[in-house]
């Protein structure tokens, strides 16, 4: 707890602190509260301070975002009759373009201010790259609708990152329930869970050690395939052998890679769906099932979405024009609701992983990030440590794992 001398403060700056105390984490009995102290605002802080909304200023941000996303998908959907997309395709690229940067800045709002009360870092380092996942899908998306040429090439990164977020949720949920060990002990206690429809007369099974290992090969295979087929796509599209939306023609490779990322996809959401449904009632203080549905629909919107741009090129009511052929048709399209839809999302975000439960858990302040936080929650280095760690454990390279952790994060 902060000393009331802290509190009075008005300024209070986040010094760097060390690894060890950045990785603790705040369990449900107590709280490990970063350490504060007195002293002047650094310059970058007090920039970031002034452009960052206040919240009267975001208020107005959502209520003309909201009504220029309404009209946007108006718009939007004029790709579907349009002959001639060149007045559409400006307007749309305005629209877009306003609507991710409004996305962006609900976003990185939210990052800063859980950067700024850091008060559990195994948990909100997780809160953090979830919450990353909008400026990464609005900018990425923006880019592609008004870089078409380039759309296929920018969708890799997006993809990765999706296929990222997803094992980041659970791993999340691994630190509600204290680790994978405590995790085990959990669910060993508990009755044997039966199989959910449609597979509900298979009987049932029981949890523990084997399901928890079962439920990390289903979310790693995704983070693995999911962004070999944005791959393998850009090596085809080349030679002519990709086309956006050609689900009927077995000689595209567009209906393979369809057909391999959607088993993967509905197996990463089967087993964390599994994995929710078992632990859900052990986390409920958190809230997951908001968590999981916001997770949920992002998914939708990239994965689903998508699918439903192929039937209507199918169906022919997508169709090439003067001056974009079908697959570009279908990809803009594509890029300009996900740059709408990702408003909602940062708005949903804000809501679900807010911050505000960390910075009364810091006594109400709201400190200055330090670098050693932001290399702790973001750095990519770190982060791919992470990843290949857990491929290298699961694989039983335990040395190979091991090693990563000797890299440096910064």
């Amino acid at each position: 707890m902060l000393p009331a001398s802290a509190i009075a403060t008005e300024t209070t700056a986040v010094v760097a602190i060390p690894a060890d105390a950045l990785c603790s984490r705040r369990d449900g009995a107590s709280d490990t509260v970063v350490e504060t102290s007195e002293g002047p605002p650094s310059a970058v802080g007090g920039w970031v301070e002034r452009w960052l909304p206040s919240s009267e200023c975001l208020r107005v941000l959502v209520v003309s975002g909201g009504a220029l996303a309404g009209v946007a998908l108006v718009i939007g959907f004029g790709f579907l009759a349009a002959y001639d997309v060149a007045p559409n395709y400006v307007a749309a690229c305005v629209l877009a373009g306003y609507c991710a940067m409004l996305a962006v800045v609900l976003s990185l709002q939210e990052i800063w201010l859980h950067i700024s009360c850091y008060t559990a870092p195994d948990e909100q380092r997780r809160i953090v790259r979830i919450l990353l996942m909008v400026p990464i899908f609005a900018t990425q998306s923006w880019l592609a609708l008004r870089f078409r040429h380039t759309a296929l090439y920018l969708n890799l990164m997006r993809d990765c990152y999706e296929s990222f977020v997803v094992y980041t949720f659970f791993s999340l949920l691994m630190v509600y329930l204290e680790g994978e060990k405590r995790c085990v002990e959990l669910l060993e206690g508990q009755p044997r869970m039966r199989f959910l429809p449609p597979l509900c007369c298979c009987g049932s099974f029981r949890l523990g050690g084997r399901f928890v290992s079962v439920v990390k090969v289903c979310l790693l295979q995704y983070v693995a395939v999911k962004p070999l087929c944005a791959i393998v796509a850009m090596v085809l599209y080349p030679l002519g052998l990709y086309t956006e939306g050609a689900i009927s023609n077995f000689g595209n490779g567009y209906v393979w890679l369809l057909a391999v990322a959607n088993l993967s996809v509905t197996t990463a959401f089967g087993a964390l769906l599994y994995f929710y449904v078992a632990t859900h009632r052990l986390i409920s203080q958190h809230k997951p099932l908001w968590k999981f549905f916001c997770i949920k629909v992002v998914i939708f919107l990239s994965f689903w979405q998508g699918l439903a741009v192929a039937l209507l090129i199918r169906i022919h009511v997508i169709h090439s024009t003067v001056t974009m052929n079908v697959n570009e048709v279908a990809m803009a399209l594509q890029d300009f609701l996900i740059c709408v839809e990702m408003v909602f999302i940062a708005l949903a975000h804000r809501t679900v992983f807010s911050h505000r439960p960390f910075l009364e858990a810091g006594g109400g302040i709201l400190g200055r990030p330090s670098a050693a936080q932001l290399r702790h929650a973001l750095h990519p280095v770190g982060i791919v440590r992470e990843v290949v760690s857990e491929f290298s454990g699961l694989l039983g390279h335990d040395q190979a794992a091991l090693a990563l952790h000797t890299l440096p994060t910064g």
